[in-house]
């Protein structure tokens, strides 16, 4: 059976066939090791990645699933139009979590005042305080994409669109997956 891909030509959709993304055909080393597909081109046009589970998103469920997936020995691609760690990682519960507790600090401390504790002046300082949390969240989509890397799971950056039940495209390039995981 033959699928006509967007701008690609036509894909087999055998699960005798493979090719990797653009990214690991660029020798990222980015590579399935239980199936060992390397990606190839076929009169110029790059052919559609073939993996066994696509996960949309990278934050903790996500990133769950993928690590799962791929310690079980599937091929595994991740795709994200963010920053890859997602909202709770990013820009939710763990800053959060930081900003509330050393505010509730400040507040326990005003509150005490007289009551056997004496920290008068304790205020918060709002750009060193988001300085702070920035030490632990800008790093962290680097960090998630090379983790992603290490694990040998294929990482993709833009917003997915579904072509049909089992094939997503992304900013061009289309990845199909073939077990997926049921919900």
């Amino acid at each position: 059976m033959d699928l006509e891909i967007s701008a690609f030509e036509r894909v087999s959709t055998s699960p005798l066939t493979r090719a990797t993304w653009p990214r690991a055909q660029a020798g990222t080393g980015l590579m399935n090791r239980r199936r060992g597909y390397q990606g190839h081109q076929a009169g110029g046009k790059i052919m559609a990645t073939t993996v066994d589970v696509i996960v949309i998103g990278t934050g903790t469920a996500a990133q769950t699933v993928a690590y799962a997936c791929r310690e079980a020995g599937w091929s595994v691609a991740v795709i994200d139009s963010r920053p890859f760690g997602g909202t709770c990682q990013l820009r939710g519960c763990d800053p959060k979590k930081v900003l509330v507790g050393i505010s509730e600090l400040v507040d326990w401390s005003h509150r005490m005042q007289g009551k056997g504790v004496s920290a008068p002046g304790l205020s918060i300082n709002w750009p060193e305080l988001i300085r702070f949390k920035r030490t632990f969240t800008d790093p962290a989509p680097e960090q998630n994409e090379h983790y992603f890397a290490e694990a040998g799971i294929i990482a993709k950056h833009g917003r997915a669109h579904f072509i049909d039940r089992t094939s997503v495209e992304v900013g061009g390039d289309t990845s199909r997956e073939e077990r997926g995981v049921p919900p």
